[in-house]
């Protein structure tokens, strides 16, 4: 087997992703994490699909979530590989449960899909079929990875089981492979969804599809002979549009002279338009003569007393407006610095003893009222909660005798529910113990059922033995008689006497069996009986119904009691409007809190009382001026007509702070502009003296009076141009003299066309007819094609029908094929049973039949590992498996285990090599071989006699060599090894590339 191509929609990180592979070593080189292990599972997972192995129901394998796409939605891709001379291509959607798959044959591109019936789990199993192995064997077989191990024990027990079994699993899953191939296969044709009753189907199926293709092929010979009369109707008109063809040519001939006279009209014609052309040019130069001499006149008129250029006049313009703008602002600012000093001086003499006002001692005037306001406030506070007190001090008192009361109902109402909880408890155990008393019974009673029903089996061996003894007495008697025919019944004999001794061999087993049942229930029996004296005991001193029945009793009555203690804890609640204990006790808290508040309410009345008379006393020495404006003594008023006269006086401040600030800015504002407007003077004074004047109209007058001159300078460069280039052109060209040819050709031509003579019908009538013979023509065409487009489709029709029927001859071989695959799935239905039952015994003799055949692959392999070190590896099958070697210093016998680690794993590599070599022989194909940083432990000269060998192997096999370091590949190049270097990369458009 040889795989060529990988390609991946979606798996883990390969999205888009191809892979080709060569024969030989191919060398996957990249480091951890890159992808390789991703690589060999997606591999396994297109070439078996995600199923997973071994379970009856459908179900996904345990990798399939881990290597969802890490990009996109398709899960899946292709693989091409090669099996022996066909050459396959597996397509598979691994999208759970959508998963689908297809197989086609690259060689003659058809999907043979259909070939491989459906088994139990509706699972196609291409590989298996086509290989001999499931997914699980292959690993094992295939896959040599560096998975850890725990000491050179566990190495040597795994090539042990190499030697012993020919893999490292036990032989159970393969009977348990055999059984699960028997039901695959099917018993009846009439099991449909087994292959042996689809192989009978497809040939019954093929046997009606052979029928129907020759009643095909005898319609497609009627249609041949309808094919036929509609070539000869098409060869009839073909023949028709021959004449019509030639009616057209002659037509177009008649034609084509009367185009004749028409070329010779659109000669005059054209030579007319050339003459009018050059008179026009002519016409052209002296117009532009003319207005040259009079953009000239108005040149001189237009030309101002100074020529300004746009940019001197820019900068004209830029110094006029400096200087006017700076006039303007100092104008603007002089006006505001004298509506500034106005304000500032009104707002000095109206609002004077605002801005003299102390606001300091005035935010304390407003301290002292505020105080005020809040001790009178307390005041009145402190009298209304001494006119609540006394409703609160009767409900305070009930409140307290219902909060003792309820904390003696929830100590009761603890006691009965642990008391519940314990009388559960025993209910609970005591209900347990009288259903295992019916358990016991009921175990008891089967029991005994059993052991009445258990009888010995009977043997079945006597008629073979009769027949072997009657074999041997016939062969004597015939070796006398009849010596030929003797071998035949010695044959006989000899069959009979196999199957006699597997029988007895089979009965021995049978008879085992039954005594290890019976031995087994007897002791179950006993083991019972011992339980229920034990049981039987306690049983005669309590009464386990009746304590059953006492413990429900007391449980309902506690159940009573301590609904009622609930229901009185209810009641309490529901008085005071509680939604629990704890709410209940918060409310009496508070209460009291309100009470405590009122008492020291009380004490703090009189103090607030003394500070009051204090602070009215105190603010009859404020400031005259203030007790004027101010009134009566009223705390509120008094409070917010001070704050209005803060605001107001901070309002003043502030008014002023900013109208100096102004001033301040309108002086220095003002020299900045005093600044820019005598520089714009100074710039502005030579222009006054090179023009004469300081207008800035006559200034703009003069620059566009400059602009139109310049303007007609540039069209009088551009007329004068263009009068040199035509004069130029015309002595070049020779106008005068070309215009006199020109008439002269003119007067030729019309002699001409008065010559020419007009023959028939005009070119209108005579393109009409053609026309209209053309009309005809393409009738006929039509005609022509579609008849021919008939004949083409119904021979189209016959071919794709030809095409689509499968040759007779191969439905005829495919029926013969159908009919020996079903005799060859009886003889393998047959087959397998047969080596379901020899099974067990040749397991027995397992080590006598696999270790001979892998002992010469396992010696040469060993040798070449160990570069002829040791030479074969003995194994000894008594008591167990020992596995031994020569050591050539000593020539001693020794254990591989008293080998180093090293050595010990050459020995494994070599086995493992050497168990692919087997299969790979006993299946006909040559599998690969996958090493996933197997080597990594190698050491070099190790390394190197590994890369050496699997140089050798790579021959017959297909090796991929997965390593994380640069090290084989250097080595493989020191040894001139071939292979292929297959690059790792993540992009979508990467391709893996690289052959050495």
């Amino acid at each position: 087997m040889k795989i060529t191509r990988v390609f991946f929609r979606g798996f883990g990180r390969w999205v888009g992703q191809s892979f080709r592979f060569s024969e030989g070593i191919n060398l996957i080189e990249a480091p951890n994490e890159s992808g390789k292990s991703t690589l060999l599972q997606g591999m396994t997972a297109l070439l078996y699909g995600a199923k997973r192995e071994g379970v009856n129901k459908r179900q996904r394998a345990s990798w399939h979530e881990r290597f969802q796409p890490w990009q996109g939605n398709e899960y899946g891709g292709e693989i091409d590989f090669q099996i022996g001379d066909r050459t396959y291509r597996l397509v598979r959607s691994l999208n759970w449960p959508e998963d689908r798959e297809q197989l086609v044959d690259l060689k003659t591109g058809r999907d043979i899909t259909g070939e491989f019936p459906f088994d139990a789990r509706k699972d196609r199993r291409f590989m298996e079929s086509l290989l001999g192995l499931s997914r699980e064997m292959f690993r094992r077989i295939v896959f040599l990875t560096s998975e850890s191990l725990a000491g050179e024990q566990q190495v040597v027990e795994r090539i042990r089981r190499l030697i012993a079994q020919g893999e490292e699993t036990e032989i159970t899953p393969v009977i348990n492979f055999l059984e699960s191939e028997i039901q695959r296969i099917g018993k009846t044709p009439q099991a449909r969804t087994k292959p042996y009753g689809m192989a009978v189907s497809r040939r019954n199926s093929l046997e009606r599809d052979v029928m129907e293709i020759r009643s095909m092929l005898q319609e497609l010979d009627r249609d041949k002979l309808r094919l036929g009369e509609m070539r000869e109707r098409l060869r009839a008109l073909k023949a028709e549009r021959e004449k019509a063809e030639k009616r057209l040519s002659r037509l177009r001939e008649r034609l084509d002279a009367a185009k004749r006279r028409t070329a010779l009209d659109q000669r005059r014609k054209a030579a007319s338009v050339q003459a009018d052309s050059l008179r026009e040019k002519l016409n052209s130069l002296a117009e532009l003569e003319r207005e040259e001499a009079v953009l000239q006149r108005k040149r001189a008129e237009e030309e101002p007393p100074h020529l300004l250029t746009r940019e001197e006049w820019e900068e004209l313009r830029k110094l006029a407006e400096e200087r006017n703008d700076a006039r303007r602002r100092l104008s603007e600012n002089a006006e505001r610095y004298r509506k500034v000093k106005e304000e500032l001086a009104f707002l000095e003499e109206e609002k004077g003893w605002l801005l003299e006002l102390d606001e300091e001692g005035l935010q304390r005037h407003l301290y002292l009222l505020e105080e005020v306001l809040k001790r009178e406030e307390e005041i009145v506070q402190a009298a209304e909660g001494e006119a609540e007190v006394g409703e609160d001090e009767t409900d305070l008192r009930r409140l307290e005798e219902d909060c003792m009361a309820m904390s003696d109902l929830q100590e009761r109402e603890d006691v009965y529910r642990r008391e519940k909880r314990r009388c559960e408890e025993e209910v609970s155990f005591l209900a347990r113990q009288v259903e295992l008393q019916e358990q016991r019974r009921e175990r008891e009673k089967m029991l005994r059922e059993a052991l009445d029903a258990l009888t010995p089996p009977v043997p079945t061996d006597a008629p073979w033995k009769w027949m072997w003894i009657s074999g041997l007495a016939l062969t004597v008697v015939l070796i006398v008689l009849w010596p030929w025919g003797s071998v035949a019944t010695l044959l006989f004999s000899a069959f009979a006497a196999y199957r006699w001794m597997r029988q007895r061999a089979m009965d021995r087993e049978a008879l085992e069996s039954w005594e290890l049942r019976r031995r087994k229930l007897e002791e179950d029996w006993n083991k019972l009986q011992e339980e229920a004296k034990s049981d039987g005991a306690g049983t005669e001193k309590w009464d386990t119904q009746r304590m059953l029945q006492d413990a429900r009793n007391h449980l309902e009555q506690l159940e009573r009691a301590l609904d009622d203690v609930l229901r009185k804890q209810e009641a309490i609640l529901r008085r005071w409007d509680a939604g629990s204990s704890l709410d209940l006790y918060r409310k009496r808290d508070r209460i009291q809190e309100r009470k405590r508040e009122v008492e020291w309410a009380r004490s703090a009345r009189e103090k607030n009382r003394n500070r009051l008379a204090e602070l009215r006393r105190e603010a009859g020495t404020w400031s005259e001026s203030l007790l004027n404006r101010l009134g009566p003594f009223d705390p509120e008023e008094w409070h917010a007509s001070l704050s209005q006269v803060l605001r107001e006086a901070r309002e003043v401040k502030e008014r002023v702070r900013r109208l100096w600030a102004d001033l301040e800015t309108l002086r220095a504002d003002s020299s900045r502009w005093e600044e820019v407007r005598a520089e714009a003077v100074r710039r502005l004074q030579p222009w006054f003296d090179r023009l004469g004047t300081d207008q800035l109209s006559e200034w703009e007058e003069w620059f566009l009076r400059s602009e139109r001159v310049r303007e007609m300078d540039e069209r009088l460069k551009e007329i004068g141009e263009k009068v040199a280039r035509l004069k130029q052109l015309r002595e070049a060209e020779a106008w005068d003299k070309r215009l006199e040819e020109l008439e002269r050709e003119l007067a030729e031509l019309e002699e001409r066309l008065r010559q020419e003579e007009s023959e028939g019908p005009d070119e209108e009538e005579l393109r009409k007819q053609v026309m209209q013979a053309e009309a005809e023509f393409r009738t006929l065409e039509e005609r022509c094609r579609k008849q021919s487009d008939e004949v083409l489709r119904l021979s189209t029709q016959i071919h794709s029908r030809l095409d689509r029927i499968p040759p007779l001859s191969d439905m005829e071989t495919l029926l013969k094929e159908a009919e020996e695959r079903v005799a060859e799935l009886e003889e393998e239905r047959r087959a397998l049973e047969i080596a379901k039952e020899e099974l067990t015994a040749a397991l027995r003799q397992v080590q006598e039949d696999i270790a001979p055949r892998l002992a010469p692959h396992a010696s040469h392999w060993i040798r070449e590992v160990t570069r002829g070190r040791y030479e074969n590896l003995l194994i000894d099958p008594t008591d167990g498996i020992r596995l031994s070697v020569f050591v050539p210093e000593t020539g001693e016998r020794k254990e591989i285990e008293q080998l180093s680690q090293g050595t010990i794993d050459q020995m494994y590599f070599a086995l493992r090599l050497a168990l692919i070599r087997l299969f790979s022989e006993a299946g006909k194909t040559p599998l690969p071989v996958i090493l996933d940083d197997s080597l990594v432990h190698f050491d070099e000269d190790r390394l190197r006699e590994a890369l050496r060998i699997l140089g050798k192997l790579s021959g017959e096999h297909q090796i991929f060599l997965c390593t994380c370091q640069n090290r084989e590949r250097l080595l493989l190049e020191e040894e001139g090894i071939a292979f292929r270097r297959i690059h790792l990369e993540t992009s979508p458009q990467a391709a893996a590339s690289g052959t050495r």
